[in-house]
């Protein structure tokens, strides 16, 4: 555990691969979303809209005393934002690093995949089937013209 006095010397505590590699995996499961781990990213770049968290949860400034006070290294988790930088979790993450001066944080971003790629992949589908029909009559119009010239 790091003492208060270390935790207030820094600007930056990097978070533990574990935690990045944990959201990480998501992108290997999810078809809407891919998730960036993204390291030192500069605080203020963070925006908040309440209305965009992923947990409604109330900030608590006790909760967040109690995490400066037993603050664990291994335990630090990047926060999730979107790919506008609006916080999407991790407010209480985020005041701590507000209250303890630190400049930069790790965030892992929530980025909307390819949104044309669905479409791309119908329209595909789509001329692969119009293709295989038109294959299939041709076929079908030929047998029927070497059946109409064959004499038996």
């Amino acid at each position: 555990m790091m003492i208060l006095w270390e935790l207030l010397q820094k600007d930056y505590i990097s978070s533990p691969s574990h935690c990045k590699e944990r959201w990480l995996d998501f992108s290997k499961v999810d078809t809407d979303w891919d998730w960036i781990s993204i390291d030192k990213v500069r605080i203020k770049k963070i925006k908040v809209a309440k209305k965009l968290f992923d947990f409604q949860n109330e900030l608590d400034d006790n909760q967040v005393t109690y995490m400066i006070n037993n603050f664990e290294k291994e335990a630090w988790e990047p926060i999730l934002i979107n790919s506008d930088y609006y916080l999407l979790d991790g407010q209480h993450r985020l005041r701590l690093t507000f209250r303890t001066g630190m400049k930069y944080i790790d965030v892992v971003m929530r980025k909307r995949k390819d949104p044309d790629a669905s479409r791309r992949i119908l329209e595909e589908n789509k001329n692969r089937e119009n293709f295989e029909r038109l294959l299939v009559s041709s076929v079908h119009k030929r047998k029927k013209q070497n059946r109409d010239i064959c004499v038996p």
